[in-house]
């Protein structure tokens, strides 16, 4: 059961992120949440140092989960894993991925979209450098232990492959695309993605 201070903390929590998705981070003041969260406006400084520290507190569960599945395929044991990779593990992982999104769309809206002026402002390009940055130390790491000299780890194709991949569930929270309109064309794309990289190493390896 939850005191009256954790119900009125969810209460800021629920309306900041109401008026965040409404107006954007930028423009949201801690007047209309307050109004939103039946408070007052003085009484949200009890729980909350400023409007950044709401926001940080609202995408806090979403960050720690992205940041330990970054952990997971940083892992040694994941990058000689990925090498063998069948189609159906690229489909399990990608609907690991595509569930996660749908289940938490609301805060990754907030993230990509209306976090304009906060620290998380740049969110989707920080992501996507740190994906290509891994990707391309794990083709480093296949060039020198498996003898794959001829892969590619330029920046921009890598980022190119990266963003491309990642631009789905980007298009999906944007257009609201519901789970079920992904899983509907998820073969077309996920067939591209596999056999187009399968041909890459197959080209590498027999060169």
């Amino acid at each position: 059961m939850q005191t009256p201070k954790e119900s009125t903390k969810l209460s800021i929590l629920n309306s900041a992120k109401e008026e965040f998705l409404e107006v954007g981070f930028d423009k949201a003041s801690m007047r209309k949440i307050a109004k939103k969260a039946n408070v007052s406006t003085s009484n949200i400084y009890n729980y909350f140092t400023n409007k950044e520290g709401i926001l940080e507190q609202l995408v806090q569960s979403i960050i720690s989960s992205i940041e330990s599945g970054l952990n997971h395929i940083s892992s040694d044991d994941h990058v000689e894993k990925r090498l063998n990779f069948s189609y159906e593990t690229l489909k399990n992982r990608f609907n690991v991925i595509l569930f996660f999104v749908d289940e938490n769309r609301d805060i990754l809206d907030l993230l990509l979209f209306h976090s304009n002026g906060s620290v998380f402002s740049n969110f989707l390009e920080d992501f996507t450098e740190r994906i290509t940055q891994l990707n391309i130390r794990q083709i480093n790491y296949y060039k020198e232990h498996k003898g794959m000299q001829s892969l590619v780890t330029h920046d921009f194709f890598i980022r190119n492959l990266v963003s491309f991949f990642l631009n789905i569930f980007v298009e999906m929270i944007k257009n609201k695309k519901s789970k079920e309109e992904i899983l509907e064309m998820e073969d077309n794309f996920l067939k591209f993605m596999h056999y187009g990289s399968k041909a890459i190493l197959l080209d590498v390896n027999e060169s």
